[in-house]
């Protein structure tokens, strides 16, 4: 019974139903008795046909035989039947007990060494029962250590990749880095240090990743000292709000050379909503920032080239207003002479005369002085102006011009204006453009229909008080299509027109905070329009 609870219990722990395993440890049981009859028949058989007596042997074979296959269990009931069979069929062949005392020795001695025999075939076959387990689970666990192992390969083969992934992200970043001359930053907010600098920005700023040191103080130290408020109160004011933080600045480098830098930081919060980092990039922007100034010296001397371009159109009025002064110097001069006898001399004529002289002197002297302040290549320069007075400048310079083409030029100005702030020769320059553009555009109309109107009025400029000018035309106007390219680059109306007025003179009007346009008029014509911010406004 206890052989077949064990099996039962083998099975309920195997998972396997005890039904199964019953008839396997009933057969078991049965092997045992069936190989012990065996042992018996072969022995009566061996004994009665061939003389031999080998029932010791049989038994012993019974034994190990069940108990190999059958286990302790049936190994033990093998030894007891083998006992009881030995000493009734061969010690005393009609009762249980030993006839003989004599022969009692030998039972016990068969008995052990049966006992023995069944003990060791039982231990032998759960030693091999336990090498087997062993090699099984020896096998099983090779198999899981291979299982593993191939894991782990795979696992290596996938970091691998991701690792080479990861280098070429990181190269290709560095490429796009170098090309772009951008550098990306990290700095630890509460330590004030920085925590993180990429080889371009280290490059940017004239370093070396290994040898130099990138502490914070030392790139503050870097920056230009008329940039280092502006860039800590930006800084400051992002921390304190909590937002993205970007500045321009300049920075010397070891060498003295200067470097224009736009800087782009995003804060990281931790769990409580405090800055803890700012992550972000510095772009190396100072060939952008010398090709504007190029760009801005060339269309500085542009305009210069179309301002004396202008002033060549003009030629013939800007010798009448200055020869008309001069003539007037001359016949004064004259007079004193006259007045100036052996006689006496009257000297109040005198006074008189000189005192003309002078004033057209004066005269002669400021026609100069606006066409030189025309043509000089001067920086821009913001002024307090009243646009009455650039119109008053431009009538002289165009008065006579347009008396040649017999175009009447009439003025709207009002007694009270707000000033402006901008450049008085640039607006002269704007104004005068606009001006022989009107008068140009009358060529084919009728003389007595040939009216220039310079109007200057209040005016508002996207909400904000400001001045409005415009130069309104008779001539032959433009087609509706074409009004948003009047004032791009190279487009003109003019057979021998470069193309360049208008669009120079939006530029300078937008550079004042203003606006430049046109429309056409109701009647014939068309008129050109600027609207320029006053001066508190344009200030800020």
């Amino acid at each position: 019974m206890s052989g077949l609870s064990q099996t039962e219990n083998h099975g309920l722990e195997t998972g396997i139903s005890p039904g199964r395993f019953f008839p396997k440890a009933v057969l078991r049981w049965v092997l045992s008795i069936v190989s012990v009859v065996t042992a018996v028949i072969f022995s009566k058989v061996l004994e009665r046909y061939w003389q031999s007596t080998p029932f010791v042997s049989l038994f012993f074979c019974a034994i190990m035989f069940s108990a190999w296959f059958g286990g302790f269990g049936p190994g033990l009931l093998a030894v007891t039947l083998s006992i009881l069979a030995f000493d009734y069929y061969f010690l005393a062949a009609s009762s249980l007990l030993p006839a003989d005392l004599s022969s009692l020795p030998r039972l016990i001695i068969f008995a052990v060494t049966a006992l023995m025999v069944g003990l060791l075939a039982a231990a032998q076959r759960s030693g091999t029962e336990s090498l087997r387990r062993a090699r099984d689970g020896l096998a099983a666990k090779v198999q899981e250590l291979k299982r593993v192992n191939e894991a782990l390969h795979a696992e290596n083969a996938e970091r691998k990749l991701a690792e080479e992934k990861l280098q070429r992200s990181e190269a290709y970043l560095a490429e796009a880095q170098r090309l772009t001359h951008t550098g990306s930053w990290a700095w630890n907010v509460a330590r004030r240090e920085n925590v993180y600098w990429s080889d371009e920005h280290f490059r940017i700023f004239g370093l070396d990743p290994v040898k130099d040191d990138d502490s914070y103080e030392k790139a503050f130290e870097m920056i230009h000292p008329d940039n280092r408020a502006k860039f800590q109160q930006k800084l400051g004011a992002a921390l304190l709000e909590k937002r993205d933080f970007e500045a321009d600045f300049r920075i010397v480098l070891c060498d003295g050379s200067i470097k224009y830098i736009h800087t782009i930081g995003h804060p990281m919060l931790d769990g409580a909503g405090n800055v803890i980092e700012l992550v972000g990039t510095a772009v190396d922007v100072s060939e952008r920032r010398q090709a504007e100034n190029a760009l801005r010296e060339a269309q500085a001397n542009l305009a210069r080239v179309t301002r004396i371009t202008t002033m060549g159109e003009l030629t013939a009025s800007i010798a009448h207003e200055v020869n008309q002064p001069l003539t007037a110097v001359v016949n004064n001069a004259n007079a004193c002479i006259s007045l100036l006898p052996n006689e006496a001399p009257n000297l109040e004529e005198v006074r008189q005369a000189l005192t003309e002289i002078i004033e057209d002197a004066d005269r002669a002297s400021a026609v100069i002085t606006r066409i030189r302040q025309l043509a000089k290549n001067a920086p821009f320069e913001r002024t307090l102006l009243d646009l009455r007075d650039v119109v008053t400048d431009v009538m002289a310079l165009a008065r006579h011009e347009s008396a040649t083409r017999r175009v009447t030029i009439r003025t709207e100005l009002p007694r009270e204006l707000p000033l402006v702030s901008g450049d008085r020769v640039q607006l002269q320059q704007v104004l005068l453009n606009l001006v022989v553009n009107g008068m140009d555009a009358m060529n084919t109309v009728e003389e007595s229909q040939r009216v220039l109107v310079i109007c200057v009025r209040h005016n508002a400029l996207d909400g904000m008080p400001a001045t409005l000018l415009s130069v309104q035309d008779t001539g032959t106007g433009f087609k509706p299509e074409v009004m948003d390219r009047l004032f791009e680059a190279f487009y003109t109306t003019k057979p021998q027109g470069m193309g360049m007025g208008l669009a120079i003179s939006r530029s300078i009007i937008e550079a004042h905070g203003g606006r430049l346009w046109a429309e056409l008029n109701q009647g014939p014509g068309a008129t050109f329009l600027f609207s320029l911010p006053v001066a508190g406004n344009a200030a800020s």
